[in-house]
């Protein structure tokens, strides 16, 4: 759904515990870049279960979604201190590690926020985790490249068919400004869809191969919302239809480039 692959770059909000960041890592192989981020905490325990090699795991980051967000500036990205007079030697040390972390969490966002990334992939397990997801799309999909991929897990449909249809409504309109260019372009989707899947346990015996019919079997189910990103012109907006960041949102002529 999303056009994973080698090199890619992906940015990734999810509440699986790691899982979704490490296989995304894993089909990246070593290549490319993952940009996990996370409202208030994250935990990666699962990612590192899974077997990951060592090139895998080196192409993840974790930034808080706050530090994406443009005019706001974030603990994570505070530069630390030095009180200026001279400090016992293990002090120096943390220091000096202090600012080698702040160094790389700064280029880290640069990076993220200069280059963009290829696709968005998000899997939220319950609809309260749902309600921090209208902040996170709106700041990946100024991150997203024209042409790159977006693609939204979630248990429910009333969420998912929301942006489904500010998506629908021409675009999910925003700006974009492409890398190394100062002038700002409205963005939309193509290619908009959303699935319904459903995962069931079979029996399989000769002849006798059917869905398990036991009352407590676990059934999977959940909604896949996904799309391409294109830029083009704007047109008259329609009347009650806003996107994610809450304007009107306009019509555009579906421009792909």
């Amino acid at each position: 759904v999303t056009a994973v692959r080698h090199g890619s770059r992906v940015l990734v909000l999810e509440s699986c515990m790691g899982l979704v960041v490490g296989a995304v890592a894993q089909r990246l192989a070593g290549a490319g870049k993952v940009f996990s981020t996370y409202d208030k905490g994250v935990s990666d325990k699962i990612m590192h279960q899974i077997g990951l090699t060592a090139d895998e795991k080196d192409v993840v980051c974790a930034l808080p979604l706050a530090s994406l967000e443009k005019g706001k500036t974030h603990e994570f990205l505070q530069q630390p201190v030095h009180p200026g007079e001279p400090q016992d030697e293990e002090f120096e040390k943390r220091f000096v590690r202090k600012t080698q972390g702040w160094e790389k969490r700064v280029a880290q966002v640069n990076d993220l926020q200069k280059n963009g990334v290829d696709s968005v992939v998000v899997a939220l397990d319950s609809e309260a985790q749902s309600a921090f997801l209208n902040g996170f799309l709106a700041v990946a999909m100024r991150l997203l490249r024209p042409g790159g991929t977006v693609g939204v897990y979630g248990p429910s449909l009333q969420p998912l068919a929301c942006f489904q249809a500010a998506m629908r409504a021409s675009t999910f309109c925003g700006r974009y400004t492409p890398p190394g260019d100062s002038v700002e372009q409205k963005f939309g989707f193509v290619n908009i869809r959303l699935e319904e899947f459903w995962l069931r346990e079979y029996q399989v015996l000769p002849q006798r191969t059917h869905p398990l019919m036991n009352a407590q079997t676990n059934l999977v189910s959940g909604f896949v919302l996904s799309g391409v990103k294109i830029i083009g012109d704007v047109e008259a907006p329609p009347a009650g239809i806003s996107n994610f960041e809450g304007r009107e949102m306009p019509h555009a002529k579906r421009t792909c480039v």
